[in-house]
């Protein structure tokens, strides 16, 4: 017998009997305390049953349970003054300038209707009560300055920055530009500190019979409300198509208070808005939006020019538009409203007057071929001229860019 068998055959000498294991076995049955049961009322049962099914119910009737944000504010409005004397400003864009887009066979927004693209600005053809408006200087942050504010959007949306990207003068551009990734997925993009997009990891979720714009706007705003840092919203929709007949609607909610002076109700309308800038109902929810962004330093009151003036500018073709110079003694103005321009390469944001027109002689049906009835379809177009009186307004080259 070798070593091994020997050595196996002595522990299976030291391995107790079966009998031996049944009798321990038993014994410490017998000795461990029994595990109390928990008895479930009938009362207490039913009404989890009803939790239950009212969680089945919402489920089904309401889709994924929707994403809440943490808030916060993240812009806060400066505010603004008059002053004693008043420095030149620059607009940085020469009028009576088309800016490309279309070659004036057409506008530049095609609609079924023409008040599609025709919004609720408190100043919509109503402007002759303002007579002076805030100019804001427009300052190109440092990358720190940039990195806080979105660590505090960050926070607001319940993530952090993991990895960021800034750059600004040192190469080359008119202002600085921010791109970064958050902890949750989302990526986060800024222009100075006027423009700040947020694109999320995934759709804010919406049930499925949320499949038009307007059945999901209380939903979507239930979700985006604590970013806003504004109650009593008002909802801006305008809607506008491809050229296939696509439609597409552009949508932002804005803090209004018919209360405030209007003055105040455009800066809130320009400045105080969150949204989206597309809605297309094959999409499901929203992914991406823009937060509310003011100007960073406090404004200075200039005095304005009256909307007569500036549909007479128009009118001479002394402009900024979106398309190749129109016949404006001819177009049909269809709406005259103030607004901002913030892009973020002018050095001052300032007011302009907004005039919606269309031509007779636009023709849409060629370039709308390939869309469903492409006769049912016509255009409109934008044009933009300085609100500041021309004492304090200098005229600089080329720099607006109708896609910012």
């Amino acid at each position: 017998m070798t070593n091994a068998e020997l050595y196996r055959q002595s522990l299976s000498s030291l391995t107790p009997g079966a009998a031996w294991r049944e009798r321990t076995l038993a014994a410490m049955e017998s000795a461990s305390p029994r595990p109390a049961r928990r008895r479930t009322l009938p009362i207490l049962a039913a009404c989890a049953a009803l939790v239950i099914a009212a969680g089945l119910v919402w489920r089904w009737f309401s889709g994924p349970a929707p994403r809440t944000f943490p808030g916060g504010t993240v812009s806060q409005d400066p505010g603004y003054t008059s002053a004693q004397t008043l420095e030149k400003i620059s607009w940085s864009a020469p009028v009576d300038m088309g800016m490309g887009g279309s070659d004036d066979t057409r506008g530049f927004f095609m609609v079924h209707d023409l008040e599609e693209m025709t919004g609720v600005n408190p100043t919509l053809d109503n402007t002759d009560r303002i007579k002076e408006l805030p100019v804001y200087k427009n300052p190109i942050p440092s990358e720190e300055e940039q990195l806080r504010f979105a660590q505090n959007v960050a926070a607001a949306l319940g993530t952090e920055i993991t990895d960021y990207e800034s750059y600004g003068p040192e190469t080359g551009s008119p202002c600085r530009f921010f791109s970064a990734h958050m902890a949750d997925g989302g990526r986060m993009s800024m222009e100075n500190l006027i423009s700040c997009h947020v694109w999320l990891p995934e759709r804010l979720p919406l049930p499925a019979w949320a499949d038009t714009l307007e059945k999901a706007a209380p939903l979507l705003w239930d979700q985006l409300a604590p970013l806003s840092g504004f109650d009593s919203p008002a909802l801006e929709v305008t809607t506008h198509y491809n050229f296939y007949g696509e439609q597409s609607q552009n949508f932002f909610w804005f803090r209004h208070d018919p209360e405030d002076s209007l003055t105040d109700q455009l800066l809130d309308y320009c400045f105080n808005r969150i949204g989206d800038r597309f809605w297309y109902e094959s999409d499901g929810g929203m992914s991406a939006f823009y937060l509310p962004c003011w100007p960073t330093e406090e404004g200075v009151l200039y005095p304005i020019r009256t909307a007569e003036e500036a549909v007479a500018d128009f009118r001479a073709g002394d402009y900024l538009g979106m398309d190749a110079p129109t016949d404006g003694a001819n177009a049909q103005i269809l709406h005259v409203e103030l607004v901002y321009l913030n892009q973020s390469y002018q050095s001052y944001i300032q007011p302009a007057y907004r005039i919606t027109y269309t031509q007779d002689y636009w023709d849409e049906t060629d370039i709308m071929s390939d869309a469903p009835d492409p006769e049912s379809f016509s255009s409109v177009s934008v044009a933009y001229v300085p609100a500041v009186v021309d004492e304090y307004l200098e005229e600089l080259d080329v720099r607006y860019m109708p896609n910012t």
